[in-house]
């Protein structure tokens, strides 16, 4: 379900999947 708003979220800020990708290399 998470993943699914992340995606959402990416897709909506492409700008933001970067900060997101960066969110996910620290988890």
């Amino acid at each position: 379900m998470a993943a699914e708003t992340f995606h959402t979220l990416i897709a909506r800020n492409k700008r933001n999947s970067f900060l997101l990708i960066a969110v996910f290399m620290l988890l």
